[in-house]
């Protein structure tokens, strides 16, 4: 009996979902340049631009998921990622997990978010390990699980090789892959974030690797030409937890080309741009009692707001600073009792 509602459930979610983008169709030149269509507004300036399709590339533990997750943090609170590259308005974001443990994700979250802001109800986890997303069945459940909760900006799928049936060197699973991320991006009007495995190291005729960035992606062709930007994280040879953040292919030439960052870990648990001088010290001299904002602050210590953003939340998490209002803009700060916790 269950597997017949199972299918009813299914079908309903099918028979409802668009089976074309409302885009398609003929349109004369005229039709065109007088058809209002949406642009591409960033969501975080520099880097991601609304309705975009972006494929984040690097090889095996090059933090590719910790940089997604960090920008979902970004987006749901509207702080600055990295302290630097602004987010315009808080937006709604879905993180489809289609592998790795659960526990593993809540782990890294909650050290994460010991020093990077979030708006936890504004991030939407949908965990469904190899959930085929090029197949009907697979799509409908994804579309049924978003439609239940609200409309995201972004939609994140980490990683894509778990989330494609069949192989992603066919043309033919590739391209219904495809198919179905324009419908859902259609369907919400939102950016899709692919998180990707680079292929192995290719060698030239002395055995030396092939340095091909970002055009080092796996599979098909299709997924060099679904993107409208590819962004590549990698390890810095040498040096333990430098990574280098590139962007060698974008089609409106509007993203940063190149950051170096530095991942932080175990506890706090978050990628920062390389060359960061933590400056919680100072920051500490100049708290008394009144409120501040992050500009106020910068202005005092006179250093550049992105430090003093990522320096306020690590002294949050010590306890030393506290956020004393959330649903306005600028987020007001306060010093905290060191031994009550509370504010001063």
């Amino acid at each position: 009996m269950a597997d017949i509602f199972t299918l009813t459930a299914t079908f309903l979610v099918l028979y409802s979902l668009p089976r074309m983008s409302k885009l398609s169709g003929r349109y004369t030149a005229e039709e065109l340049l007088k058809a209002e269509l949406s642009g591409s507004k960033p969501l975080i300036e520099g880097l991601l631009f609304e309705r975009d399709n972006i494929l984040l590339v690097g090889k095996e533990k090059s933090n590719k998921s910790t940089l997604a997750l960090q920008m979902c943090c970004s987006l749901t609170s509207a702080e600055p990622l990295f302290g630097e590259y602004e987010v315009p308005s808080a937006v709604d974001c879905v993180y489809i997990q289609a592998e790795g443990k659960l526990a593993s994700t809540q782990s890294n979250l909650r050290n994460m978010t010991k020093v990077i802001p979030i708006d936890a109800p504004k991030l939407l986890f949908l965990y469904y390990p190899a959930i085929p997303i090029n197949r009907r069945d697979g799509f409908g459940q994804i579309v049924s699980d978003i439609d239940s909760w609200r409309r995201p900006d972004l939609i994140i799928i980490d990683p894509l090789y778990q989330a494609l049936a069949g192989d992603l060197s066919s043309q033919p699973d590739s391209s219904a892959m495809t198919g179905n991320l324009r419908e859902l991006s259609e369907r919400y009007k939102s950016a899709i974030m692919l998180v990707h495995h680079a292929h192995r190291p290719r060698k030239d005729k002395e055995g030396d690797i092939i340095d091909e960035g970002d055009e080092s992606v796996f599979g098909s062709f299709v997924w060099k030409a679904f993107p409208d930007t590819v962004w590549l994280i990698e390890k810095v040879k040498g040096h333990k937890n430098h990574r280098h953040f590139s962007c060698g292919t974008q089609r409106m030439g509007n993203v940063v080309e190149d950051i170096d960052l530095l991942l932080v870990e175990p506890e706090p648990f978050y990628l920062q741009i390389r060359g960061d001088q933590p400056i919680d010290s100072l920051i500490e001299s100049k708290l008394n009692g009144e409120k501040f904002t992050i500009a106020q602050m910068a202005l005092k210590v006179d250093k550049d707001r992105k430090y003093v953003s990522e320096a306020l939340y690590r002294l949050i998490h010590l306890k030393k600073v506290q956020v004393v209002s959330t649903n306005t803009k600028p987020i007001l700060f306060q010093k905290c009792d060191v031994t009550t916790s509370k504010i001063v």
